[in-house]
């Protein structure tokens, strides 16, 4: 399911002329078609840093810490140094959204070229995890879609949209514009949206130190329920 704000909508000039000015700078190296962008909050402040997650880390119902530990892949909530991208207008939409109680992490901007896909998959290990991101398009078009259990979504720009990621999701891009998202992992303790609602974020950071002491060795290797 997505979810748009009822009544928050942002001017995104500003942003999209950053992006304008800054999408040259994706790594690809580091970017898959379908996870490229730039960081705006990152764990090492670098704009490339947050974009190697992948399904390799799901195992089963658990995340795979032996992966995890090799790559230094940390918990999304561990993304959380800003930028050279938090500034300006981009900076007041997060900071915004913070104030709201959405507590936003791994916040960046994400690409999808024209003609490309993101193919079918679920961002969660197992049904009743939760797992929410946050949504605000700077660039799009009507023939950028985003299909959630079947069912098509366009979204405008400027407004923010709560989306499900523990369901099944896909995004198509059949404009002749690169689509730009800002997309950040959320944990919405105020109940801004009718989904999403996080009833326990300290249970969440505490998954993320205890991530975070299996990756960093001050603690053994094991499969990590979240």
């Amino acid at each position: 399911m997505i979810e748009p704000h009822k009544h928050v909508k942002f001017d995104v000039a500003e942003v999209q002329d950053m992006i304008l000015q800054y999408e040259g700078k994706v790594d690809e190296e580091k970017a898959s078609f379908a996870m490229g962008g730039l960081a705006v909050t990152s764990r090492t402040g670098s704009t490339s840093s947050g974009f190697r997650f992948s399904d390799r880390m799901l195992d089963n119902g658990f995340y795979n810490m032996e992966y995890v530990k090799k790559e230094k892949l940390y918990h999304w909530i561990d993304y959380n140094k800003p930028t050279e991208l938090y500034i300006g207008q981009m900076k007041y939409i997060i900071d915004t959204l913070n104030e709201m109680d959405l507590h936003l992490t791994r916040a960046r901007l994400s690409r999808v070229l024209p003609g490309e896909d993101i193919g079918e998959h679920s961002d969660a290990v197992r049904p009743e995890q939760y797992c929410f991101k946050l949504h605000v398009p700077f660039f799009t078009d009507d023939k950028v879609v985003m299909r959630c259990n079947n069912k098509a979504y366009t979204m405008q720009e400027g407004i923010p949209y709560m989306v499900n990621v523990n369901s099944i999701h896909s995004v198509h891009n059949r404009s002749n514009i690169t689509r730009w998202h800002l997309v950040a992992d959320c944990y919405d303790t105020h109940g801004n949206f009718n989904i999403g609602y996080c009833e326990d974020y300290d249970y969440h950071k505490n998954k993320a130190k205890e991530w975070r002491m299996i990756v960093d060795g001050y603690a053994p290797v094991y499969n990590l329920v979240i």
